[in-house]
This record gives C-alpha cells, sequence and structure tokens, in this order.
C-alpha cells in the first residue's frame, strides 16, 4: 500500500470513529433525556393532578389523558404505559434522577473532548 493510499485508509479510520462515537453518544444523550421526560411526565401526573391519590376520578384523568397524548403521540403514551411512568417517579427522587443525568452528560462531555463549568 502506497502512502497516499494508507493516509486515506487512516483519515477514513479516524473519520468513522467520530461518527460512531458521535452515535453512542446521541443515543445515550436520547435515552437520558427520554428519561427525564418520563419523569417529568410522572410527577406532574401524580403530583398536580392526583395529588398522590389513588380515587376514581384519578383512573378516569389517566384514561382522558392517555387517549389524547395517544392520538397526538403514538403508543408509547396508552394508559398502561402512563401508570408505569407515574410508578416510577413514586419511587425514584427527583435529586436522584437529576444526580444521575448530571454524572451521565459529564462523562458524555469528556468522551467528546468538551469539558464543562463544573468541572
Amino acid at each position: 500500500m502506497d502512502k497516499i493510499q494508507h493516509n486515506q485508509q487512516e483519515l477514513f479510520t479516524d473519520i468513522k470513529q467520530l461518527i460512531d462515537s458521535a452515535r453512542i453518544i446521541v443515543s445515550k444523550v436520547v435515552a437520558s433525556s427520554v428519561t427525564a421526560l418520563y419523569w417529568n411526565i410522572g410527577t406532574r401526573i401524580n403530583k398536580e393532578i392526583l395529588n398522590n391519590q389513588r380515587a376514581e376520578y384519578g383512573q378516569q384523568i389517566v384514561a382522558t389523558l392517555s387517549r389524547q397524548l395517544v392520538q397526538e403521540y403514538g403508543l408509547n403514551f396508552e394508559e398502561k404505559n402512563l401508570r408505569r411512568i407515574i410508578h416510577i417517579t413514586e419511587y425514584l427522587p427527583s435529586n436522584l434522577l437529576k444526580q444521575k443525568l448530571h454524572q451521565f452528560m459529564l462523562a458524555s462531555n469528556k468522551q467528546i473532548g468538551n469539558r464543562t463549568d463544573d468541572e
């Protein structure tokens, strides 16, 4: 292999690694964002609508909300999924969620060579 072909292969390999790393980071950021979104949805429903109660009217609210969300955003917001989301917020304190997501974002920033002000 001559020097030009070697340099081209090295360039390709480096760029491929950058793309692959970025894809991994993006998938992790999306997963973290979805986790935070679901936690916020569950908290809003549980604390602000249901007032931490399981009354019959609360079931009706969740069912109606689910139908509306499914129409707008798809099957991820079926009633059974909303109930799971609400259930998770009861067992995952907000400070723990925020701490874990913050740690993840710091690690992701380091992975792509960016430093944050917190470091």
